[in-house]
């Protein structure tokens, strides 16, 4: 599972007029980019990062974790985990609620504070307390 950035190009004819001339697009698989967090900070016990969709219903991208935005379900019943191999399933995308962990009681307090962009926000999880900064990313 993955993600495709995509950037029309366009050119100028001689009558100074914009003429579609192609796409350039890019592909990123979610595995790719996990593997690319978990690397950058393999070192690091204390710092998570996590990619996820602004927009409802913020779907995740990938964790520094190694946690991918995909799981595997029944294809008769998308709220079921997929029990093993052999059975009927499919993939589908994960929401960041859906992880259960700091990283999403980290969203979810950023969310609710309207994703301030220099601002450390405090986070209790499981009794403990964490700092947590939102970056944007824009293409």
């Amino acid at each position: 599972m993955g993600m495709t950035y995509v950037k029309p190009i366009y050119k100028t004819n001689e009558e100074g007029r914009r003429v579609f001339e192609g796409v350039l697009a890019l592909d990123y698989k979610f595995l790719d980019i996990a593997e690319f967090l978990s690397t950058s900070y393999e070192e690091s016990e204390t710092v998570i990062v996590a990619i996820v969709e602004e927009t409802s219903p913020h779907y995740v991208i990938a964790t520094s974790k190694g946690g991918v935005g995909s799981k595997k379900v029944l294809a008769s019943d998308e709220t079921q985990p997929c029990p093993d191999a052999s059975a009927d399933c499919k993939t589908v995308r994960m929401q960041v609620s859906e992880l259960n962990n700091i990283v999403s009681e980290a969203f979810s307090t950023q969310l609710e504070a309207g994703f301030p962009d220099t601002e450390l926000l405090p986070v209790t999880f499981e009794g403990s307390v964490y700092a947590s900064q939102t970056l944007r990313f824009n293409w």
